[in-house]
């Protein structure tokens, strides 16, 4: 079942506490609603420290696999809202751990913040975009962040196991870091060695290509381009200074590419809406798995 939840709200009422009773909760039962299973809710301190694991709807709580994706997402009153730790197929805890969304300072210069949720626990995928009120972009909004909890389609000439975990995060944040980030970071994958790279010795994390965008992502038609508007898969590709053992790196599952023209929100296919924002001739813009209608919230 697909949920999907939508928070408006001005800078300042982005603050811990609104966070945790707004969005944290929030997530936590749409997570739930969605059928997603339980795995362990463990709370530290109610409120200021806490942490959800969740495993796909239908998956072993107490086994893992390559193909099952198992997530987790945290509060911490003093920190990042939320982050993510998948679950290797040995079983044992391998933590990808990144910042979903931060209080008031990672949001400085904007006059408005929206966060967009939704999520499957059947399918096993959940995508959070934060995105930005921006009077300076064409699109009168940028993204700060978005984080695509996304399982891999496996092609069927691949039938390895252990070589790289077939779920990840998908991260893209063109600001407001130095350099735009957009990469997929897998829980665990193996190198040429041998050795297997996770939270305990490096993060494994691999650049993205699309057909019709390359690896930039940005998929701008020329003027007169007799081109349609056009969404096609993302696949993760090794990189030249990470040299990961061969495997067939199928397509990332919640997450597609469009061309320019379509407009935020609006549908690209059956069940996909668009996410577009900044300036489409710099920035990629994305078709997402999402429901009929999202649950707003205006704070």
């Amino acid at each position: 079942m697909r949920v999907g939840l939508k928070l408006t709200a001005p800078v300042a009422g982005l603050d811990a506490t609104n966070l945790y009773d707004n969005l944290y909760l929030d997530i936590k039962s749409a997570l739930t609603q969605s059928g997603f299973v339980t795995v362990s809710d463990y709370v530290v301190t109610a409120g200021e420290e806490e942490y959800f694991d969740f495993i796909q709807a239908g998956a072993p709580t107490d086994g893992s696999g390559d193909d099952v994706p198992r997530w987790m997402i945290s509060f911490a009153s003093w920190g990042p809202v939320a982050i993510s730790t998948q679950t290797k197929h040995a079983g044992s805890d391998v933590r990808v751990t990144e910042q979903i969304i931060g209080v008031s300072d990672e949001l400085a210069g904007a006059f408005a913040s929206q966060v967009w949720f939704a999520c499957d626990g059947a399918e096993g995928w959940w995508w959070l975009a934060h995105i930005n009120e921006d009077g300076n972009q064409p699109t009168g909004r940028s993204l700060a962040s978005l984080i695509v909890a996304t399982p891999m389609r496996r092609y069927l000439v691949d039938t390895t196991s252990g070589v790289v975990a077939r779920y990840g995060l998908f991260e893209s944040k063109p600001a407001p870091n130095p350099a735009p980030i957009l990469r997929w970071l897998p829980p665990y994958a193996m190198d040429r060695s041998g050795m297997e790279w996770n939270d305990d010795t490096n993060w494994p994390n691999f650049d993205l290509m699309s057909p019709i965008a390359g690896m930039s992502l940005v998929a701008q038609r020329h003027v007169g381009s007799p081109v349609s508007l056009m969404v096609t898969p993302i696949l993760p590709m090794p990189r030249s200074d990470l040299p990961m053992s061969s495997a067939m790196l199928g397509e990332l599952a919640a997450i597609m590419t469009i061309t320019d023209g379509y407009a935020h929100g609006e549908p690209v296919v059956p069940g996909w809406i668009a996410l577009v924002c900044g300036d489409p001739s710099t920035t990629p813009a994305f078709a997402l798995p999402a429901p009929e209608t999202f649950v707003e919230k205006v704070l």
